[in-house]
């Protein structure tokens, strides 16, 4: 008898488990399924508000397109070009050195008889076969030394402060990421002034 109740509470627990094993399984079903359609539902969301879907949006949209069609291209000799950057107001020590950054980018720029304009072929030829300025700034395209980008985009101050380049300038960045910053804004400039 003492072993007919063990079998059968044993039995009677494996059970209990093969219960809560199914009830575990089916939770985890449900929670991988409800992830899905809420994953579902946010991508849906997310295109919803990328796409223009009513008719004022599109609209608008067509507008736009119309008229950036329609504009002129500005264009601009190279030597324009380079005596607008240089004639740029530039007031601190962090303005002269992207000032100093524009006109070594516009060494990477031939003269073309036609000028210069604010185009993707343009963009191409300053970024000097790098993707983006971070990419030119990491391959050597400019200034490799911590010490030389420290001497133009600091003012003495700051120099002193980051021993002349020994230093991070500060704790988001190191001397390669501003320069990349700074030669961002050297193509802003150009745009500016090409534009101008």
């Amino acid at each position: 008898m003492n072993q007919n109740g063990f079998e059968s509470d044993r039995q009677e627990e494996q059970a209990l488990e093969e219960s809560y094993r199914a009830q575990c399984e089916e939770e985890d079903a449900r929670r991988a399924y409800e992830m899905e359609y809420a994953e579902n539902d946010y991508r849906r969301d997310q295109a919803k508000a990328t796409m223009p879907n009513d008719r004022i949006s599109q609209s608008r949209l067509a507008e736009r397109l119309t008229k950036f069609k329609e504009e002129p291209v500005m264009s601009k000799t190279l030597e324009d070009v380079r005596k607008a950057v240089y004639a740029s107001k530039r007031h601190s020590a962090w303005e002269r050195g992207v000032q100093t950054y524009a006109l070594e980018l516009l060494d990477n720029l031939q003269d073309d008889p036609d000028g210069i304009s604010a185009s993707p072929a343009t963009r191409k030829a300053l970024f000097n076969g790098a993707d983006s300025w971070q990419q030119y700034s990491e391959g050597g395209c400019s200034l490799v030394y911590d010490g030389e980008i420290a001497e133009r985009l600091c003012n003495p101050t700051e120099l002193k402060k980051s021993h002349g380049g020994e230093r991070d300038p500060n704790e988001r960045e190191n001397w390669i990421d501003l320069q990349a910053r700074a030669l961002s804004q050297a193509e802003r400039m150009i745009w500016k002034c090409i534009r101008a």
